[in-house]
């Protein structure tokens, strides 16, 4: 879906008229009905302030049902425009999660081990104590 069809169809699911948006947007009725047509390259010098009144992120607005992304940019007086793939940012940004969900799973193991490490040396130390005793006590029957 183009981003035209994308700012009428939320525009729509909002309930808000064309002549409000014109409005919020310090437009003519019919200038904005353009820019909702397609008719006009404008819409993409107002796409910040169309999402904000629509209360939407800026990729959704730009963002097709494939995940294509579409940005303009413009820079010493030269337009660029980009093209990328949502879908495979979508796909990184999963692998990634996965990639600290499984770091958090290795971090809480070495925790676990850390704590059984500590038992077994505390465990270790009341051990060497009661053995000293032992130790003291088999000593003072040997010197009686």
């Amino acid at each position: 879906m183009s981003i035209h069809k994308n700012v009428r169809t939320v525009r729509k699911q909002q309930k808000i008229t064309q002549e409000e948006m014109a409005s919020r947007l310090e437009m003519s009725t019919s200038g904005y009905a353009k820019l909702e047509r397609g008719q006009s390259q404008l819409i993409h010098d107002k796409l910040p302030k169309i999402a904000e009144i629509l209360g939407v992120s800026l990729q959704e607005l730009v963002s097709d049902e494939q995940g294509v992304l579409y940005v303009e940019e413009n820079y010493a007086n030269a337009s660029y425009n980009n093209f990328g793939k949502m879908q495979t940012n979508q796909n990184e940004i999963d692998k990634l999660k996965l990639n600290l969900a499984h770091k958090d799973e290795i971090i809480h193991y070495k925790d676990t081990i850390i704590q059984q490490k500590d038992q077994l040396l505390a465990q270790k130390d009341k051990e060497i104590l009661a053995l000293n005793e032992v130790i003291d006590l088999l000593k003072k029957q040997l010197a009686k």
